[in-house]
């Protein structure tokens, strides 16, 4: 039960850190992320987390547990994302380098609190893993941006043309 508690902690702190930075990602591009977000979490811990997709005998899982783990892969991990996309918006290189590395801690430490208390096994090469993951967040966010852009401007086009 303790596990559920404290996952809906650090939850609260995730919302209320988004609520308090600058946000500079319209919210369609917010939406993208957490929706991104949360289809590539889902699919990389898909094997480490078997046990609660297969139920492996022997394997009990409480339900605590078990919403702790839903918190962490459906909110946590994806309001992380978020945050951390707003803060690489428009700063400096050293800027992007603390948030990246804010977000590798932050992310490793509820990854070890899985570990330990709910139904995630050892992910090898986390931090391999974590910095392909800031990679690929920051493609979509731009490709996002990109795609958005050009469909503001070729709406714009056909306004001024009637």
């Amino acid at each position: 039960m303790m596990i559920l508690a404290t996952n809906l902690c650090l939850l609260w702190f995730a919302i209320n850190f988004l609520i308090l930075i600058p946000r500079k990602l319209s919210k369609e591009e917010m939406l993208f992320l957490f929706l991104t977000s949360s289809i590539a979490i889902t699919l990389a811990i898909y094997f480490p987390a078997h046990k609660a997709y297969y139920g492996v005998p022997g394997f009990k899982l409480s339900l605590a547990q078990f919403f702790a783990f839903l918190i962490n892969r459906n909110c946590i991990f994806p309001l992380l994302t978020i945050i951390y996309a707003n803060l690489i918006q428009n700063t400096r290189f050293y800027q992007h380098v603390s948030a990246a590395l804010l977000f590798i801690i932050t992310v490793t430490f509820f990854i070890s609190l899985e570990e330990k208390y709910t139904t995630v096994t050892h992910v090898p090469f986390l931090i391999f893993f974590e910095v392909v993951y800031l990679f690929l967040i920051s493609c979509l966010i731009k490709s996002f941006q990109l795609i958005r852009g050009m469909e503001k401007k070729s709406a714009y086009e056909l306004r001024r043309h009637r």
